[in-house]
């Protein structure tokens, strides 16, 4: 819905709009951005709702996201206008 790519940007995984699921794909990206690593928590959330190759898929999914991201902000790719920005994203070209 247009209020979870919101939520995306500006709640967290324990906001009431996310299944299960979601808040556990969510954990599980948000410790994997921050630390490059999934700890034992998060995982053992997404073995919940996921197999290990469902999980695999999305470990190298994130890890492909990361890529593109380095090489749009190396290259310094404009994001597009009606892209939500994240908090604490410059956004001024500054």
């Amino acid at each position: 819905t247009p209020r979870q790519v919101t939520l995306t940007a500006t709640g967290g995984p324990d906001h009431p709009a996310w299944s299960g699921r979601q808040a556990a794909l969510l954990r599980a990206v948000d410790e994997l951005h921050d630390t490059a690593q999934v700890g034992d928590a998060a995982w053992s959330g997404l073995r919940e709702h996921l197999d290990e190759p469902e999980v695999l898929e999305l470990l190298v999914l994130a890890g492909w996201y990361r890529t593109i991201a380095y090489v749009a902000n190396g290259a310094r790719i404009e994001p597009e206008p009606w892209a939500l920005a994240l908090p604490g994203t410059d956004r001024s070209g500054a």
